[in-house]
């Protein structure tokens, strides 16, 4: 099978650029409202998270999910990987915003109460907060057997939470000139799910050996938890030496426009990816192209940041145990391009 035969995020049941459209038509509600009600939402563009400002704070929130993510744990029969990543995936996009997260509230949905699905969860969403130094307010669990199925009988659920920050830091788009330095990524993280079950789970079973490392599952290498990022990101913040992040999640690289001048693309030159992401390729015969508009490759976060300061950046990367490196750089060209070891460039939009 060629890998124009092969598997795409759209036949996995997920059409990105179909979910693009309805987020530019919430941007149209987003912006309309705030000049009815006179309170204006700032960082629509140019910033990963929007704020407010009411009583002397800018106030950011947002919300996420662990997505599919949550069929892989039924399947594994361990959940405390979901509680993290419910969290990391709202502190992370948070931090990138200039936004220190400080609190989280958490809704799971449940096909049935079910104490080891609830307790495991409960666990990773504590172990994450502790790490990410917020606090977990409360939240809400509905029961609801009716609407909530999931890949074993009475296991199933759907995991969101809401992170509130306080916006600290200014960012700056990047521009022509502004290099980009990249974060290591814990493997897949929370993205991109539907198209790795999809290609992985019809070959094997989440209990077989994974082929890279037989060690390891082929469920525990797509439960890794979603990585932290939000102590490193406060110290380079606070040291004043970058001018924005990208948390690379839904749609991957493409993420990194978001906070580009618009007029604006970025050259990379990507790292090895982890083995998760050959053997999800390998089998699905996907295409590059595809394979970097849908999953993090293993790089994570991003910064946008001056040349002068790259060093520092990966010196103080290394001090929280992260590996990080010079990724590329922003270029007048719109689009972005991405220079793959042993295989060429290729282009995403």
């Amino acid at each position: 099978m060629g890998e124009d035969q092969g598997w795409t995020y759209a036949k996995a049941g997920v059409d990105i650029d179909k979910v693009s459209i309805l987020q530019r038509h919430a941007f149209r509600v987003i912006e309309d409202l705030f000049k009815k009600l006179g309170v204006p939402v700032h960082g629509l563009r140019g910033r990963f998270t929007t704020f407010v400002e009411a009583n002397g704070l800018r106030i950011a929130m947002h919300v996420d999910g662990v997505g599919t993510k949550v069929l892989v744990a039924q399947l594994v029969n361990s959940y405390w990987q979901v509680g993290q990543d419910v969290v990391a995936m709202n502190v992370n996009d948070l931090i990138a915003g200039g936004a220190d997260p400080f609190a989280i509230v958490d809704y799971l949905a449940m096909e049935k109460p079910d104490e080891e699905v609830f307790k495991g969860v409960m666990e990773g969403l504590s172990r994450a907060c502790e790490e990410a130094k917020v606090i977990l307010m409360g939240g809400e669990t509905a029961i609801m057997p009716d609407i909530i199925k999931g890949a074993v009988p009475g296991k199933g659920f759907d995991l969101v939470a809401t992170g509130l920050g306080l916006v600290k830091w200014d960012t700056e788009t990047g521009s022509p000139g502004d290099v980009l330095v990249g974060f290591e990524s814990n493997g897949i993280h929370s993205n991109g799910l539907s198209l790795a079950r999809k290609v992985l789970l019809s070959k094997y079973s989440v209990h077989d050996p994974f082929p890279y490392d037989p060690e390891r599952t082929i469920g525990e290498e797509l439960l890794r938890p979603t990585r932290i990022y939000v102590n490193l990101c406060r110290e380079l913040w606070r040291r004043g030496i970058v001018k924005n992040f990208a948390h690379i999640t839904g749609g991957a690289f493409r993420k990194i426009k978001r906070v580009l001048r618009e007029d604006s693309g970025v050259l990379i030159d990507v790292p090895e990816p982890p083995a998760i992401f050959k053997l999800i390729k390998e089998e699905g015969h996907i295409a590059w192209e595809e394979m970097y508009k849908t999953f993090n490759m293993g790089v994570g976060m991003v910064a946008v940041t001056i040349s002068d300061y790259v060093e520092e950046i990966i010196s103080v990367a290394k001090k929280f145990g992260i590996n990080a490196f010079l990724l590329g750089k922003v270029v007048s060209e719109e689009g972005v391009r991405i220079r793959i070891p042993r295989v060429g460039e290729v282009r995403i939009q």
